[in-house]
């Protein structure tokens, strides 16, 4: 059994490899249609779903929302603020959001 000393030298070192493994780029061409080299990119994924009654959406906060989109775009602003807060991973601070059959997605390999 792995005790929280040893789960956190694990996570550490799996976050070290994957700093490093990302590299770093200059700023990227935000003109260009594609994941910019050497950063990390959270991209979310869109899907379709049924909720509870059938519907694949809910209405909350005077709009109408996709299943995907609980918590977006602010939950991946938060988890990539923190990752760059507390590791040295280059990471795009703008979450995307992309379909699975979006030919995109490869673009974006982490």
């Amino acid at each position: 059994m792995l005790t929280i000393s040893k789960k956190s030298t694990l996570l550490g070192m799996a976050l070290a490899v994957a700093a490093t493994s990302l590299g770093f780029a200059d700023e990227p061409d935000l003109r260009k249609n594609s994941a910019p080299k050497g950063k990390f990119t959270f991209v979310r994924v869109e899907y379709d779903s049924e909720g509870g009654y059938g519907e694949s959406w809910y209405n909350y906060d005077s709009r109408t929302w996709l299943r995907w989109e609980t918590d977006y775009p602010e939950a991946e602003q938060n988890f990539l603020f923190r990752l760059r807060q507390l590791t040295t991973i280059d990471a795009d601070p703008e979450p995307i959001h992309l379909s699975l059959t979006d030919a995109r997605l490869f673009q974006y390999p982490f």
